[in-house]
């Protein structure tokens, strides 16, 4: 039987975990049925000379949740007493084993009785050294499953119950047996179904023999090493009637001020319900109504609090009657609407759900979804979400999904870098600090030399508003200054400005860093980020895997500039004279990845006849930049 998470049909009876106090007395219930019960137990492993393995019972569960049911079910759970192994440590590991039973008593016909940690953490089923679960000393749960049981490797432990799943009965022998085979104990969530009744047994009740074992070596220090599982046993809902229900189950409401209606089979006058209470995941369901139904039944109305998406129980409770109708998992909440690419007006609005709800395109197609989306930033970073920069500041990009199922900047970044302006993570792709401000300011005129592996820091240039019709522009060896008058065209010829990698990087790409370290920060707006060299989310595979590009081929070469991709060719800043060179025959695109190289980082590289996704170059050039969405 593999494992299972605990049933949560809507309706149905299920275990809920409560903490622990002794002071419930049986006269809270006002005669409800028990229709859940948990029962805990501490383990307890202490290493030393004379190791000891003591599952250590708690105490009965004081919290169990009363659910009205005209039958009169009853049921609890309970374990025999504590059980202790002792043994001593050695180099090759100790085997030490036990056994718990569990006692099930119930008047109903049939219950499901489940084993678990009574946590849900990561980790939660090591046992630690002093109960913390931060500690660094730890038994490890056994690699077997309940389905597959396994021999226990050193400084590991498990259970098993003979009989049952694929346990053999081993466990019995009066002696440990180091060939039995163990199961890691599920965490809470995921709490595994031991045993299924389908008849009654109030008195002397069921017993259910749980054995725990642990394998032991000195390599651990000597110390008490624990941890806390349950014992959970429900009424089996397939012989029970359903207890209530909620009306509607979803909503998209995450505000609140769903109507909700309880039904219950409390036959009562509505009039004599007195003081209703209903909590949607702890919190108040407003206004309570109490109505009858057409078969005389009590109805609760309810209006749903502000919560957001997932799904919560149900707790109404009728004070007069001393009635609590629990529904596990009863609403869910939702939320209907996830705004696609056309939805979204500025480029830090995108996320990856957006991105995902947006259609992706063939390959084959050169129309695909697009839309202007404003950088709040403006051209000069001082916009920020709350004023937006606008007029000649104002700054827009052309985004396209793609094939590869990305949405992409369809334009190169247009920024420019100011030593009086800070940018912060809530406009801008900072991952790893929350303000930057850079260094250097961007230049506006050429002349100025950066050093060829950027240990000089951040630089970046900006050419002015120049467009190359076609990506390809108009010339390839003149000076950077017989271009200024270059046509404007499309926005996606619009070459954009130049940066160094530490610039690119928002400085978190240094003139040490190498392979495989990746820049953490980008200058691109927030929600997007610099390309990957490899993976998902790279140039290699947006322009080699998807739309099936090559290098060392003029047909793919001209392809990179033609729509969808409409890549150009706006050479690069020469970090040894200041020069702009290649420009309409070249172009650069930097990534988020360092080479093995550390005067190097890695590019998308093209020219009329090349496509090379995977460059490396210097970290001084000044290349352009384009990005990705998150």
């Amino acid at each position: 039987m593999s494992t299972k998470h605990l049933p949560s049909s809507r309706g149905k009876v299920h275990q809920k975990h409560f903490s622990v106090k002794r002071s419930f007395t049986q006269r809270l219930l006002n005669r409800a049925a028990l229709c859940s019960a948990v029962f805990f137990g501490a383990f307890v492993v202490t290493m030393g000379a004379a190791s000891v393995f003591t599952p250590q019972q708690g105490s009965y569960a004081d919290r169990i949740v009363a659910i009205n049911d005209p039958s009169g079910y009853t049921l609890t759970v309970s374990s025999a007493g504590s059980v202790t192994m002792q043994a001593s440590s050695t180099a090759t590991g100790t085997y030490v084993s036990g056994k718990d039973t569990v006692n099930i008593k119930t008047n109903a016909p049939g219950y499901l009785l489940y084993l678990s940690m009574n946590n849900d953490d990561t980790d939660g089923n090591r046992l630690y050294k002093d109960g913390v679960s931060t500690a660094t000393n730890y038994i490890s749960p056994t690699s077997g499953t309940w389905a597959v049981p396994a021999e226990l490797l050193n400084d590991s432990w498990g259970y098993a119950v003979t009989g049952a799943g694929s346990f053999d009965a081993s466990y019995d022998t009066p002696t440990p047996n180091p060939g039995s085979k163990w199961a890691a104990m599920p965490l809470r969530g995921s709490a595994q179904l031991i045993k299924t009744a389908t008849a009654a047994n109030a008195d002397p009740g069921d017993n259910v023999d749980v054995y725990y074992g642990v394998k032991a070596t000195t390599a651990l220090p000597a110390g008490v090493y624990s941890n806390t599982i349950s014992y959970t046993a429900v009424l089996n809902s397939g012989a029970i009637n359903d207890i209530a229900t909620i009306s509607p189950e979803r909503t998209n409401q995450l505000a609140g001020g769903q109507t909700v209606t309880i039904s219950t089979n409390l036959s009562a006058a509505a009039s004599g319900t007195g003081t209703i209470t209903v909590t949607i995941g702890g919190q108040t369901c407003a206004n309570p109504t109490a109505s009858n139904s057409g078969a005389g039944n009590v109805l609760i109305t309810c209006t749903t609090p502000q919560m957001s998406t997932g799904t919560y129980d149900v707790v109404a409770t009728i004070a007069d009657y001393g009635k609590t109708y629990y529904i596990p998992d009863g609403i869910e909440y939702y939320q209907d609407y996830v705004p696609t690419l056309a939805d979204i007006t500025y480029m830090h609005e995108m996320t990856s759900e957006v991105c995902a709800r947006t259609t992706t395109p063939m390959s084959s197609a050169t129309s695909v979804p697009e839309k202007s989306l404003i950088d709040v930033r403006g051209k000069d970073g001082t916009g920020t979400i709350e004023n937006p920069a606008t007029g000649t500041n104002q700054q827009t990009y052309l985004v396209r999904k793609l094939a590869d199922g990305n949405c992409w900047m369809a334009q190169n970044l247009n920024l420019n870098l100011s030593t009086a302006v800070s940018l912060n993570n809530t406009t801008t792709d900072l991952n790893s600090k929350t303000f930057w401000t850079p260094a250097v300011s961007t230049q506006t005129a050429v002349g100025t030399t950066w050093a060829q592996d950027g240990a000089d820091g951040i630089h970046s240039f900006e050419p002015g508003d120049i467009y190359f019709p076609n990506g390809v522009g108009t010339g390839t060896a003149d000076t950077y200054g017989n271009l200024t008058g270059a046509t404007s065209g499309a926005a996606y010829w619009h070459i954009g400005n130049y940066y160094n990698w530490p610039a690119a990087t928002a400085a978190s790409g240094t003139a040490t860093m190498v392979a495989p370290a990746i820049a953490s920060d980008s200058i691109c707006p927030k929600g997007w980020k610099l390309p990957d060299n490899e993976g998902t989310k790279s140039f290699i595979n947006l322009v080699f895997t998807t739309y099936g590009l090559q290098d060392n081929d003029a047909t793919s070469s001209t392809k990179l500039l033609a729509a969808p991709l409409n890549f150009v060719r706006s050479g690069h800043y020469y970090w040894s004279n200041g020069q702009v060179y290649n420009k309409g025959a070249y172009g650069h695109w930097w990534s988020t990845a360092a080479n093995s190289a550390a005067t190097y980082a890695q590019n998308l590289s093209t020219n009329s006849t090349r496509v090379i996704p995977q460059a490396a170059n210097y970290k001084g050039y000044g290349f352009t930049v384009r990005c990705v969405a998150r």
